[in-house]
């Protein structure tokens, strides 16, 4: 089997907060062109799910009502949808992440990152979207390594947009897990967050109850 070429061996799947209708937010916009801007990233081929269409049978397509697994067997879709090239426009949405997140391990390089945004309802925290929380889960069931970059927030706790700092911020953490090997898969925190807030996603195992109450 040939070599696959040089982008694809560098993988990074990106989870943002966005709106039903796939619009990201402004901070996943100003972060995503400077990702691309810079040169650490040029090699790699970097995945943004809120670029396609995102559909599910649910209108509540973020909620959680049964088990996020986006596996073959559980996504409803047609089995032709989920065979030979991923059709990402029609594809269910948490099969065609899982998809992502697949490939993505087993490139030489992959790994998410994740951005958690300033709570604009609770200013006082730091909150992932409904949707980022399932598309956590899913990255800790493939077992692949996840990078959280935390919106910044100057001294009187003002949030900020991303900079360039930030993404240097996130540079210097990959650099780092790539230095050991990739061997360690926990979820690497880049930036300051707010520890009344960070609590309900330092346990993947509690996902699922922080989910139902989401619903609630």
């Amino acid at each position: 089997m040939s070599e696959l070429p040089l982008l694809y061996q560098s993988r990074v799947v990106m989870s943002t907060c966005f709106a039903l209708g796939g619009d990201s937010t402004p901070q996943a916009i100003i972060f995503g062109a400077l990702i691309r801007e810079h040169p650490f990233f040029a090699s790699f081929l970097i995945y943004h799910p809120s670029v396609w269409n995102i559909r599910t049978w649910d209108k509540k397509w973020t909620k959680n009502g049964h088990s996020p697994r986006g596996t073959f067997d559980t996504c409803l879709k047609k089995e032709d949808l989920k065979e030979g090239q991923l059709k990402e426009e029609e594809s269910h949405w948490r099969y065609s992440y899982r998809c992502q997140l697949e490939n993505a391990l087993k490139a030489k390089i992959g790994f998410v990152i994740q951005l958690v945004e300033v709570d604009k309802d609770h200013p006082e925290c730091h909150m992932l979207g409904d949707g980022q929380f399932i598309e956590l889960e899913l990255a800790s069931k493939v077992g692949i390594k996840i990078f959280q970059v935390f919106q910044p927030v100057d001294v009187d706790g003002w949030d900020e947009n991303y900079s360039m700092d930030d993404v240097e911020n996130l540079i210097d953490a990959i650099k780092e897990w790539l230095s050991k090997d990739c061997v360690d898969k926990s979820i690497a925190r880049v930036g300051h967050f707010r520890d009344n807030n960070i609590e309900l996603q330092s346990n993947i195992s509690r996902i699922p109850a922080i989910l139902e109450k989401i619903q609630s």
